[in-house]
């Protein structure tokens, strides 16, 4: 391997990246787990469980931004990780054609998967019934008064 490709052993719960970090690596797994998640009000929102043969951590070098989630291995795990440097030597490698395809895919999957928290889909306790299924909700008894006496 060159210098622009590396292997890396990554302990059980150690940290890949973390969300909002501008790192400049794509990552394939040998062997291995790795768990890519959001935080959101607190909590874990897991995005992938990913094991060998696994690609992850691409679109940050597709599109040149910050990180949209986190990577932590949750079992020892051996990657290959490509630095920035041999990514955009493959990418000016690359059909212009085909480069211009990843970059929209990229741009779609970030549109669709925003880093804002009122972007996430509501957990199942957060949700409120709309108005259309007001005749489907079952309605609460009225309160009886309280005795006058």
């Amino acid at each position: 391997m060159n210098e622009d490709i590396v292997r890396r052993t990554f302990g059980e719960g150690q940290l890949i990246f973390r969300e909002g970090t501008n790192t400049a690596e794509v990552y394939l797994i040998v062997k291995g787990e790795v768990e890519v998640y959001r935080t959101h009000k607190g909590e874990r929102l897991v995005l992938a469980k990913l094991g060998p043969n696994s690609v992850f951590g691409e679109m940050a070098l597709i599109d040149n931004r910050a990180r949209s989630a986190t990577a932590v291995a949750t079992k020892v795990s051996e990657l290959i990780v490509l630095s920035r440097a041999g990514f955009e030597k493959k990418l000016r490698e690359m059909d212009p054609f085909l480069r211009g395809i990843f970059r929209v895919l990229s741009e779609n999957v970030r549109r669709l998967n925003p880093p804002q928290e009122s972007a996430l889909p509501p957990r199942v306790d957060e949700v409120q019934p709309s108005l259309g299924d007001a005749k489907a909700a079952p309605q609460a008894a009225p309160e009886k008064p309280a005795d006058q006496t």
